[in-house]
């Protein structure tokens, strides 16, 4: 389903920015596209942030891929709030408000509205609970919990080696997000590529300066 997305952030020049993009977002699938969306308008201020003339680190980020812990932080959690704030915001009805009017006596018109109504919350729900499972993951390779604002993700916490490895984080359940091995296995499969990926390019950064 198409969704309109809006991301505010501060340029260089401290001026306010708005970018508009339509994106396909589906149900129980961790939309990539969204990611890259917000990485390619943050990445400038993160680099420009943490970055120097001296340190080259920052520089190998890439828009297509996650690469850098800290920075994924806050594209996970800017993404897990836009899509939370889209599904509690975007209708005046709450998900199970709608299910309990499907089961009731409606004309056609109305149950294919509320029906699509419904399905677009249900992508919401299901991308907002993805991207939560995978910022616990990468707060524990980062080795915080801090899921505050990405104001609070200062360079004083960037931690290599990282205190857990990506095995290890792989194979802990997140507690209230996932219930049971069954839910645990199918999320896994759905962010195998991501890691794979995070994986790959986060072995090759250079050390920091």
């Amino acid at each position: 389903m198409g969704f309109k997305v809006f991301v505010n952030y501060t340029n260089d020049d401290k001026q306010e920015m708005k970018h508009v993009k339509i994106l396909k977002l589906k149900k129980n699938k961790l939309s990539e596209p969204l990611l890259q969306y917000l990485r390619a308008n943050l990445i400038a201020s993160f680099q420009s942030t943490r970055g120097s003339m001296t340190n080259n680190y920052y520089k190998h980020l890439l828009v297509s891929a996650p690469v850098d812990v800290d920075f994924e932080l806050i594209i996970l959690k800017t993404g897990a709030d836009l899509v939370g704030n889209m599904l509690r915001t975007k209708f005046e009805t709450q998900l199970d408000e709608d299910q309990k009017i499907l089961n009731s006596d409606l004309s056609w018109r109305k149950y294919v509205a509320v029906t699509h109504r419904t399905a677009q919350k249900e992508v919401l729900q299901s991308q907002e609970k993805i991207l939560k499972i995978l910022l616990t993951f990468m707060n524990r390779l980062k080795g915080t919990q801090n899921q505050g604002s990405p104001d609070q993700l200062t360079k004083t916490e960037v931690q290599r080696p990282q205190s857990i490895s990506i095995k290890e984080a792989y194979m802990q359940t997140v507690e209230g997000l996932e219930h049971g091995e069954k839910e645990f296995l199918e999320n896994r499969f759905r962010l195998r590529h991501y890691l794979r990926e995070f994986e790959l390019y986060s072995n090759k950064l250079p050390n920091e300066q």
